[in-house]
């Protein structure tokens, strides 16, 4: 059995995915890339899939993206994606075009690198990992099984503005 992080091993595990840009935001290969397909299904926003798999997603827009943050059982990660629990890595090409030119960029990315972890191990005092731009992971119980949708982002009224 592999360590996560410091000899701790964790019975719920936490990863964040984001549907930007394969490799960067999401690991290169299956199941990730057809869990992040860029259409409107997209499953792991699907609730009925989400519940079958006795998972915990928050999910919700990041500038022109959709991030996930997923709270699931360590047992489901080794049978469902199990390369996000050891130091495999991938690689992935960026091309960029600049006056004319092409130039091609690759990058080695690590499948552990998507993993999340809680802010303090105390027994006393364990918070949960925190996302990117302001999503945050749910505890993983029987009640947060399930999508939830983040809503909550500022809203700027016009009508609000000085009127100097």
């Amino acid at each position: 059995m592999e360590l996560l992080q410091d000899g701790i091993e964790e019975k719920v595990v936490y990863f964040e995915l984001n549907n930007w840009f394969a490799g960067r935001d999401y690991p290169i290969g299956e199941p990730f890339e057809s869990w992040l397909r860029n259409d409107l299904n997209q499953i792991l926003c699907n609730e009925e899939w989400v519940k079958e798999n006795k998972l915990v997603v928050v999910c919700g827009n990041l500038d022109m993206s959709m991030n996930y943050c997923i709270s699931a059982p360590r047992e489901w990660v080794e049978e469902n994606c199990p390369d996000l629990l050891t130091d495999k890595s991938y690689e992935y090409k960026i091309i960029q075009y600049h006056a004319g030119e092409e130039k091609t960029i690759v990058h080695t990315g690590f499948y552990k690198d998507f993993l999340r972890f809680p802010l303090s191990y105390s027994e006393e005092y364990e918070d949960l990992p925190e996302g990117r731009g302001g999503m945050n992971f749910l505890e993983y119980n029987e009640d947060n099984i399930g999508v939830h949708w983040l809503v909550d982002y500022p809203v700027y009224d016009d009508d609000d503005e000085d009127e100097d």
